[in-house]
């Protein structure tokens, strides 16, 4: 059922079916998130969404996107990259410096 669901999200992704831009972008990180992406890509799909958003001048779903973004782009250098963890969870000294350019 699930693969079902998947290949009917990409038959409507390609087809646009007019969709507007918030709801392609929004079905587009769906489907990343669904299909086991990588974490960048993730986030870049939900910054879609955001700037998708912004374009249509759509401020409500430019906040839950905002949101989004906060979420999926956790954890992640500017690149995209999963950042390093010490053993307590928390940032290392390195990841710190190398996500401050130092």
């Amino acid at each position: 059922m699930r693969v079902a669901l998947s290949a009917a999200r990409v038959a409507l992704l390609l087809s646009g079916c007019g969709e507007k831009p918030v709801e392609k972008a929004k079905a587009r990180h769906a489907f990343l998130k669904e299909n086991n992406a990588t974490k960048g890509e993730v986030c870049n799909a939900a910054k879609a969404v955001q700037d998708a958003a912004t374009e249509e001048g759509n401020s409500a779903a430019h906040k839950e996107a905002e949101v989004g973004v906060i979420i999926d782009c956790m954890n992640l250098d500017p690149e995209g990259r999963d950042m390093p963890y010490n053993i307590e969870g928390s940032f290392s000294d390195e990841a710190i410096d190398a996500a401050n350019g130092h």
